[in-house]
């Protein structure tokens, strides 16, 4: 594998710097070169820190906490709150996604069914409410 695909991908790369950069101003073919091999090994150190972080804490998972953790390891506490910034609005991202994949999975299922989404909750609704009469039923009397 060459190190060119061992890395961030460079278009990305460049993209993302030139969008912060002042109008008129543009990146040497060289120094593009540079940028990304900063950026990748950034990314590797930081990676690599967060999973020492993830190790001490005795997980097998490097989560945001590690991430924070590793940028105050490396001397980096600038990038904390634009880290943790980017870390809720990728929670909240998640949270919307699986919430959306739910509700098309639930109209999928509608659909299936030959059903409006609104005749498939009534449906839940009475299926629930069978099952606690069942359950209600089964159930031992107390004792007065």
């Amino acid at each position: 594998m060459d190190e060119e695909e061992k890395g961030l991908p460079k278009s990305t790369v460049i993209k993302t710097a030139n969008e912060h950069l002042p109008e008129g101003v543009k990146i040497a073919p060289d120094a593009r070169d540079l940028i990304v091999q900063c950026c990748n090994e950034f990314v590797q150190l930081l990676g690599s820190e967060a999973h020492t972080q993830s190790v001490q804490d005795k997980s097998g998972t490097i989560k945001p906490e590690h991430v924070f953790a590793a940028l105050t390891a490396l001397e980096m506490p600038e990038y904390l709150p634009q880290c943790k910034e980017a870390a809720d609005e990728s929670c909240v991202a998640v949270k919307e996604k699986a919430q959306r994949s739910k509700a098309g999975k639930l109209e999928s299922r509608a659909k299936g069914m030959n059903m409006t989404m609104e005749q498939l909750k009534a449906l839940q609704q009475q299926k629930l409410r069978e099952a606690a009469e069942r359950m209600a039923a089964a159930a031992p009397p107390a004792d007065p």
